[in-house]
């Protein structure tokens, strides 16, 4: 379903939480290695992606694949996608996407280019029936359907804790409108997805996505991913995850389905709680099977002073935040320190220079910040290379 922005979600989710950008990410299987390079502009926002893959019996590394994104007051404009073919890149998709005054996508138009010289066109059309100065909780994602026909209309509306868009298409055979399905995404008081419905009658099956989370709302415990293989039959359970943490942070997270292997994966950080490594084991056979590696835009370098992540303390309240709201550290003590702070796309939207040392600061937010955004993150640096990051929920 997300075919526009699906292969910068791992990306964009790790520069949300911790405000930095990831530069390369590394997946290393047993016979080859995938590599993902990202360029970022002065906006912190993506406008590359190279994919290319390490064979390690040949010893061969081989271009795969380019993602270009160009933006327009901090929208995406225009995406293409390309594949390395021989000795050159070809171009394969082009996406145009054109909003209203507010920031709404209005509609999208893409080109398929199809060897040797043959190009199909399709458009989508968007209608938004809510608050275009709410901003969709989602996230304008532009999640449109791969095989939609030439003329598709998605309809957004909302309620107090969900997001629903409704597709039509046009029939060429009929000259009709049909409506072929909606995707449904709920939320809990915290603004985060528990549900995650969506009914492609057109495929003939829905699927399901359920999300649970602790006693505060906030961090992630369980996801169970349903499929009904066709409308009217029962739900089956296809995929389940547990998280567990220690020290506020994600340290294993055990994957299981009803009828394939259980895998658990292995997640360690950096002292300033960057991910670090991302190590897969299939639990059967007690084999690593994938290890992912990041590396970020930020050097990171850790104190010896530092050795554990527990010895940093970073302190918002209130939070969620209205307008004014105050942030405590011991790095503050240090001869100097910066507050950054980016909202989820990991565009900076606040910067401030401490030159003294004090045991905190307050801080008050431009009311279109308030506005515009559903969460921030707050990124502390000091001298030493001392870094920390912490979420921020705004308040309207």
């Amino acid at each position: 379903m997300k075919v526009i922005y699906t292969i910068l979600i791992q990306a964009i989710l790790i520069a949300n939480i911790y405000g930095q950008n990831v530069i390369t990410e590394y997946k290393d299987l047993s016979s080859v290695k995938h590599k993902s390079a990202f360029i970022y502009n002065e906006q912190n926002q993506p406008i590359e992606r190279i994919n290319s893959t390490y064979y390690k019996a040949e010893q061969v590394d081989i271009l795969r694949s380019k993602t270009e994104w160009v933006y327009e007051n901090d929208n995406v404009v225009i995406k293409k996608e390309y594949r390395f073919d021989e000795s050159a890149w070809r171009l394969v998709n082009e996406f145009e996407i054109f909003y209203d005054e507010n920031g709404c996508i209005l509609s999208q138009k893409q080109k398929f280019y199809i060897p040797p010289n043959e190009i199909k066109e399709k458009t989508i059309t968007m209608v938004n029936q809510y608050d275009c100065s709410n901003p969709w909780k989602n996230d304008q994602d532009n999640s449109f359907l791969p095989d939609s026909p030439l003329e598709t209309i998605l309809t957004r509306t909302r309620t107090a804790n969900s997001e629903i868009e409704s597709y039509e298409e046009y029939d060429e055979l009929t000259g009709d409108w049909t409506h072929k399905g909606i995707v449904e995404r709920k939320y809990n008081q915290k603004n985060k997805l528990t549900e995650h419905f969506t009914s492609l009658l057109f495929y003939g099956y829905a699927l399901k996505s359920v999300f649970t989370y602790d006693e505060t709302g906030e961090n992630l415990m369980g996801f169970q991913r349903y499929v009904k293989h066709q409308i009217d039959s029962d739900w089956e359970l296809e995929e389940e995850k547990e998280y567990i943490y220690e020290g506020g942070l994600v340290r294993q997270i055990k994957q299981s389905n009803p009828h394939g292997p259980v895998f658990d994966f292995f997640l360690e950080y950096y002292c300033d709680g960057l991910l670090k490594k991302n190590t897969g084991i299939k639990v059967d056979e007690n084999e690593v099977f994938q290890v992912l590696t990041y590396e970020y835009d930020q050097k990171i370098d850790c104190p010896e002073e530092c050795d554990q992540l527990e010895n940093l303390n970073l302190k918002i309240y209130p939070n969620p935040v209205k307008d004014i709201f105050y942030i405590e550290s011991d790095l503050f003590q240090k001869k100097s320190s910066k507050v950054s702070i980016y909202n989820t796309l990991g565009k900076l939207v606040h910067r401030q220079e401490v030159t003294e040392r004090v045991s905190g600061i307050q801080l008050q937010l431009n009311p279109d910040i308030i506005a515009q955004n559903q969460m921030l993150i707050v990124h502390l640096t000091s001298e030493g290379g001392y870094n920390i990051s912490r979420k921020v929920l705004l308040r309207k």
